[in-house]
């Protein structure tokens, strides 16, 4: 075993052949009486050897692991992350022009965010529904292809064609909001050890509204695990979930860490949901971009002016409007915002683009 590894333990879905002829699905709401809540079996796999890539960060990229590790140049101690408007006006900016420099990306949305804080007792649950989202200690990939696709597809049409011509990664971008993380750090599988045709298995995640595909992922002993030892708040990973050339997406969990003691703070992160595109299919930076702003088809946005200020009205029916200024994104930054608004008790998106 490798000096600086860890020796560890990984949940993995079971290879059945009830999956031949029926997928995978979980039910995120109550099941209806007599039907399943989910028809997902896992186990858990011990002897995973877990690698660490401190000290070798820079020798990370997407294009040959499937992850990296990004500095995030910004003093995040005094930020507030359980204000959501904070994240959004703050936190979110700052993700988007750092991805846009260390991608060479075209054009960023980010298109969404997500708050976990793990209970005292994780990964034993206690029944209750809990404020905060819990880690995931499941080996998954984000999103399929084809989840990818409804994700972008809610963008307008105008862009969606644009953004189809392109080449196009789903990334998510993982930091702790408390560090350095000992307990339930991030673990990922090298992309070059995976097979995608034996080793994934699509999922759909059901809600109320809407089904969210995503992959779940058998257990090989080909995988290779690698983790970053004592990450701190000032260090990302940005994780490719689909790619919409060749490349695979990244399976990745949160793991028991065997270095970790119970006098560590329980773990708190934040994820931004993050698509990227490059011209012509490279990996190269734009010289040129002109200033667009992009709406998802929910709801009608307006432009007004007043005085050295430009504000986006968004109007949703009888519901009250949201108005975000835009004046210092526009001036120097290429990135997309969400605004939420409160629609019948549930978060509702709106995505602009600011490009320079």
């Amino acid at each position: 075993m490798n000096s600086s590894a860890l020796m560890t333990s990984v949940s993995c879905l079971d290879r059945l052949d009830l999956y031949k002829k029926e997928k995978p699905f979980e039910l995120r709401f109550p099941a209806p009486t007599g039907f399943p809540q989910k028809n997902m079996v896992i186990s858990e796999y011990d002897g995973i050897e877990v690698k660490d890539v401190r000290g070798s960060e820079d020798q990370l990229s997407i294009e040959k692991n499937g992850f990296l590790v990004m500095k995030l140049d910004h003093d995040f101690d005094t930020m507030d992350f359980d204000n959501k408007e904070i994240i959004k006006s703050k936190y979110l900016p700052i993700v988007a022009e750092s991805l846009k420099s260390r991608l060479g990306a075209s054009r960023v949305l980010v298109h969404d965010f997500l708050v976990r804080k793990s209970h005292t007792t994780f990964p034993v649950s206690t029944g209750e529904v809990y404020e905060w989202e819990q880690p995931a200690n499941l080996l998954h990939i984000d999103s399929t292809p084809n989840g990818t696709k409804q994700l972008v597809g809610n963008l307008s049409q105008e862009l969606f064609v644009e953004l189809s011509k392109k080449r196009c990664q789903y990334v998510t971008v993982w930091k702790p909001i408390k560090g350095p993380v000992r307990k339930w750090p991030l673990m990922m599988v090298d992309t070059s050890t995976v097979n995608v045709n034996a080793d994934l298995e699509a999922r759909d995640m059901v809600y109320y509204d809407s089904v969210v595909e995503t992959h779940l992922v058998y257990n090989s002993d080909d995988y290779e695990f690698n983790y970053l030892s004592n990450q701190t708040t000032t260090e990302a990973w940005v994780i490719l979930q689909t790619d919409s050339e060749t490349l695979t997406g990244t399976p990745h969990s949160s793991f028991r860490n065997p270095l970790a003691s119970d006098s560590d703070p329980e773990r708190e992160s934040i994820e931004g949901i993050v698509s990227v595109s490059h011209n012509a299919g490279s990996l190269k930076p734009v010289e040129e971009a002109t200033t667009e702003i992009v709406t998802t088809p929910i709801p009608t946005a307006s432009l007004t002016s007043q005085g050295n200020e430009t504000q986006y009205d968004v109007f949703q029916g009888a519901y009250d409007k949201i108005k975000l200024n835009a004046k210092s994104f526009v001036e120097n930054m290429l990135l997309v915002l969400p605004g939420d608004f409160e629609l019948n008790g549930q978060d509702s998106m709106l995505t602009i683009l600011y490009k320079p």
